[in-house]
């Protein structure tokens, strides 16, 4: 779980990321993003009945991304950039082994977070 100031969790900031945001797609997520006044990120995985139907695998996918996502925004820079992130896994991804659903993320999170160059 993201601590309560890296979670998006009201209804009107997360319309305003999918009315306004960038969005970032591979076959397995789709990121949607928004420049936020924050100093971080803040985070929501959204996963749909159309992905599963079982609540307990929607939750499940849910924790697996969150887990995955926090480890990669650890490794990166981000404090000073400050963006909302709305993930949503598609159905493909339920077929994938872990370290696939990890590189498919790197690959849109170096997207949105291009490498700094020192």
């Amino acid at each position: 779980m993201f601590p309560r100031e890296q979670r998006l969790r009201r209804r009107k900031d997360i319309a305003r990321v999918l009315k306004q945001g960038r969005r970032f797609s591979n076959n397995l997520l789709v990121f949607r993003t928004a420049p936020s006044k924050m100093i971080g990120p803040r985070v929501t995985v959204v996963v749909s009945v159309a992905v599963a139907k079982r609540a307990t695998v929607r939750n499940r996918l849910k924790r697996q991304v969150r887990h995955l996502l926090r480890q990669e925004l650890q490794d990166r820079d981000v404090l000073g950039r400050g963006v909302d992130l709305m993930v949503s896994p598609r159905v493909a991804i339920l077929r994938e082994p872990k370290e696939v659903r990890q590189r498919a993320l790197r690959e849109l999170l170096s997207r949105i977070y291009p490498p700094t160059k020192h």
